[in-house]
């Protein structure tokens, strides 16, 4: 009986552990998956995932920084096949289905996005549907519907999505259309932040032992394994993956469907000589003729002068340039005061800037349609005035000021990236206080600021001695431009924004030109009795100078109320 008992506590102390793991997953999220992982080719690894959802899915991922390893997409005339037919005309090591297709002409496997094969742009729907698009360097990117870009002669392989993307910058996107809410079988593509690695996500359904995925799931997966940007190709029963020419998922018509398009990852066995070293790339060879190397794999020569043109490359890819790209194929021109001349790797157009009342202007070898990129304009300070004004402070005081400047130009301001800089340029400030991001910089922002925004820069400043000292300011975009500075800065102008700082001898003596000489502040200076402006002004602030604050007050109010009455 003591053994029985034993035991029985025993027994019942391993099942409350159980019970207390189980909690603690549950509780904490933990994936109570089933893992089989497997290389397929050196840099290509396989994830086969089963849950007790019950969900069935497959992740790849490819290393896109092997040289060996090369994208293909159908091409035409290779359309209207099965993955694994296609997969075996290519050798790929991986492949997975594509785009959807028109049901209105089902027999016709026509995709209704993007289609690119080996370079050649068969389908060119960049409009209406999302896409995967990749160069031979395999530079891939995704681009969402409705942006109206062009078909670049850069992509070597493309393949359309949905219209929507699942995850976008490493945000999963939220949609409310019912079709996105389902759970179904699924093809999914995803790409990492650094865009070496691709993701290959393919999810079995409409099975007892798989229910498929929605939008919010596919995205939670394609984040779990680092997706920056990722979409949702063709589904149901179109969704296979084959893996070394063997369909690996459970297709959900129970059979392999026909479809119109596809993804291959092909593992080359060799480098042909004359890709050594450009294994993806195209290079130009003479004056007039380029050579395409993908995988190693070398793709022969094209000649650029059978239509009159030369070769250019910008290191990686080579293309044919008009004549009439007098500045290169990479550049552009001003044809008059408002008409520019445009070369996109090599192809030649024309616009007109006046379109959007803007001049055509001229630098750095190239050309574009001037407008101020990088331009602030003062709304507000903690001193007043909008351009900042006069402080009076202790000697050795730390003193907190702010500027808030509307971004008037075209570009957001970042954090870290957009400051508030002392001037003369790049020289360290005797006022820089401890937050300072250096001696050389004021203030930062906290929070991007779009165009048409306001941002608020805040920073303290440090009186060394007793006496006068002005500082000047000025905002500054690292690695761009000064927003003084044209042809990308439109102000404001270096200077604008001030701070005449007083700094009385803490003793009770005041030195220096313009200190008044009984230590309140200079004329023409509102004092506040609670500190709101957020500098370090005097708690007893003198009845004249509070009458003065309030007429400064009312003129400053009917300035604004003119002003917005002009605008």
């Amino acid at each position: 009986m003591p053994h029985a008992r034993i035991w029985y506590v025993g027994f019942m102390a391993l099942r409350l552990s159980a019970l207390v793991l189980v909690g603690l997953m549950a509780a904490t999220g933990v994936a109570r998956a089933d893992d089989t992982w497997t290389t397929i080719a050196p840099g290509i690894e396989h994830l086969y995932r089963t849950t007790p959802d019950p969900q069935s899915y497959h992740v790849v991922l490819v290393d896109l920084t092997r040289p060996e390893i090369y994208l293909q997409a159908t091409g035409p005339g290779a359309n209207g096949q099965r993955t694994s037919s296609f997969a075996t005309s290519v050798g790929a090591t991986v492949a997975i289905n594509g785009d959807l297709w028109d049901a209105n002409n089902w027999n016709a496997y026509e995709p209704l996005g993007l289609a690119v094969g080996e370079g050649w742009t068969w389908r060119d729907d960049t409009d209406t549907w999302s896409f995967l698009a990749c160069d031979p360097s395999k530079q891939c990117s995704y681009d969402p519907w409705g942006h109206l870009v062009e078909s670049s002669p850069r992509w070597w392989t493309a393949i359309g999505a949905m219209q929507d993307l699942l995850v976008i910058d490493g945000v999963a996107q939220s949609y409310t259309p019912a079709y996105y809410q389902e759970q179904d079988p699924r093809t999914a593509t995803g790409i990492t932040q650094d865009g070496h690695t691709l993701i290959l996500l393919v999810v079995d359904g409409r099975t007892p032992v798989a229910l498929g995925m929605n939008f919010a799931e596919l995205s939670t997966v394609m984040l779990e394994f680092g997706a920056w940007n990722a979409a949702n190709h063709d589904g149901g029963g179109s969704s296979t993956l084959v893996l070394g020419g063997t369909v690996a998922n459970v297709p959900s018509d129970g059979s392999e469907r026909i479809v119109a398009n596809h993804l291959a990852i092909v593992v080359s066995d060799h480098t042909d000589p004359a890709c050594v070293g450009v294994e993806n790339s195209k290079q130009c060879v003479d004056e007039t003729q380029y050579r395409t190397c993908i995988g190693g794999i070398d793709h022969g020569l094209s000649d650029c002068g059978v239509y009159g043109l030369t070769c250019e490359t910008d290191g990686l890819f080579a293309f044919c340039v008009d004549p009439k790209c007098v500045n290169g194929g990479l550049n552009s021109f001003c044809l008059d005061e408002t008409h520019i001349a445009m070369c996109t790797d090599g192809v030649y157009s024309e616009g007109d800037c006046a379109g959007y009342g803007l001049p055509c202007v001229e630098g750095f070898g190239t050309a574009w349609c001037w407008a101020d990129f990088y331009q602030g304009t003062p709304s507000a300070s903690s001193l007043g005035a909008p351009e900042g004004g006069d402080l009076t402070v202790d000697a050795s005081e730390t003193a907190e000021i702010w500027f808030e400047l509307e971004n008037t130009g075209l570009m957001p301001w970042l954090p870290d990236t957009t400051l508030l800089a002392p001037l003369p340029r790049d020289t360290d400030s005797p006022l820089a206080g401890p937050e300072w991001p250096s001696p050389q910089r004021a203030a930062t922002l906290t929070t991007e600021v779009a165009p048409g925004e306001v941002g608020r820069f805040t920073f303290s400043i440090v009186a060394p001695s007793p006496g006068d000292h002005d500082l000047s300011l000025g905002l500054v975009h690292e690695g761009v431009t000064w927003f003084a500075d044209r042809p990308s800065g439109g102000g404001p102008e270096d200077g604008a924004l001030t701070v005449r700082v007083h700094a009385e001898d803490p003793g009770g003596t005041s030195s220096g030109a313009g200190g008044g000489g009984s230590g309140g502040a200079p004329s023409g200076v509102a004092e506040s009795e609670s500190g709101d402006c957020g500098c370090a002004l005097p708690a007893q602030p003198r009845p004249a100078l509070r009458t003065m604050a309030l007429l400064a007050g009312l003129v400053l109010l009917r300035w604004r109320r003119r002003r917005a009455r002009s605008s």
